[in-house]
């Protein structure tokens, strides 16, 4: 077994357009998924509108290269749009039924055979990439063991990876992206405000949509093949959603998890008494007194409390 042929194999997938089509993506998520909190399960439609978008309109109506890359921009603003003005008051697991039901219908579209002359039915479109490539301002020859081609599409893919990421990453630390992160904790809280939290998770929606069109079409470009390689990827993308969550550090559905458990697991083998339950939710709920500390570890509104209603564990 040659080791040194995987490893070379591996860092070269590692810095592939493939790899960074999917880091595109991922980011498009974690927009919509970590910071937002959609639980956007149809990122691949997005990514096939994107490619499509950019493919049939310059295979069809022969637009040039940035002409096309707007057309699928639009193209995918319009789809969020589509799905997410009946959809986004959907509860989470709701959601995500509905956003991979839209990337199958897509799916379905593109592959139709009444179609095949504008999307190339199963057998999806070639050939579109010549502008693209036309921009290549390396000459031919060898960069790091690639050709100018090869090593042109890496470098504008991770480019745009890089700054996207910059992008995304100024956008969340402004004031813009601290209402987002609200909503995904709380958006009742965020909705008493009076900020619109509907418009708020639209507009991550289509940011987040535009993000992975853009994955799609450099997905597809460095490919010889047709553009409808995407049809097999809509099972793939819910794989990135771990990547895409960011933790936690609030009031948010995770931390209340984690508190219940906390609390369920010690106290298991003692029997639940209502009295008690409701006890220790109006004393962590009352304002203006502190909390009190019992030596075995309960907590209590104040001192005076435990004495007269004794320790819940004993």
């Amino acid at each position: 077994m040659d080791f040194g042929f995987i490893f070379s194999s591996a860092a070269g997938e590692l810095f592939s357009p493939t790899t960074a089509a999917y880091a595109l993506a991922t980011l498009g998520l974690a927009v919509h998924f970590g910071y937002a909190g959609l639980l956007n399960f149809g990122q691949a439609g997005f990514m096939a509108v994107g490619a499509y978008g950019f493919a049939i309109s310059t295979l069809t109506f022969g637009v040039p290269f940035f002409v096309g890359l707007l057309i699928a921009v639009v193209c995918s603003a319009i789809f969020a749009l589509l799905l997410g003005i009946p959809t986004l008051r959907l509860r989470a697991d709701y959601l995500a039924i509905v956003t991979i039901a839209a990337a199958e219908i897509v799916r379905y579209i593109v592959t139709t055979n009444q179609l095949t002359a504008i999307t190339g039915s199963a057998n999806g479109l070639a050939a579109f990439e010549g502008d693209f490539y036309a921009m290549n301002p390396f000459p031919p020859g060898s960069y790091m063991g690639m050709n100018n081609r090869d090593f042109f599409i890496r470098v504008v893919a991770w480019a745009v990876v890089a700054l996207f990421c910059t992008l995304v990453w100024l956008l969340m630390r402004s004031p813009w992206g601290r209402v987002l992160k609200g909503i995904r904790e709380d958006e009742n809280a965020v909705r008493s405000l009076g900020k619109n939290v509907y418009a708020y998770k639209m507009q991550a929606l289509i940011i987040g949509g535009v993000l992975g069109a853009l994955a799609g079409m450099i997905f597809t470009s460095p490919r010889r093949g047709p553009a409808g390689e995407l049809r097999h990827r809509t099972d793939v993308l819910p794989l990135h959603l771990p990547a895409a969550r960011r933790p936690r550090h609030g009031a948010g559905t995770g931390r209340r998890r984690h508190d219940l458990l906390g609390r369920a697991v010690p106290h298991s083998r003692h029997p639940v008494r209502p009295d008690r339950i409701r006890r220790h939710h109006l004393a962590e709920h009352r304002p203006g007194r502190p909390a009190a500390l019992h030596p075995c570890g309960c907590r209590a509104d104040a001192a005076d409390d435990l004495q007269a209603t004794g320790c819940p564990r004993q």
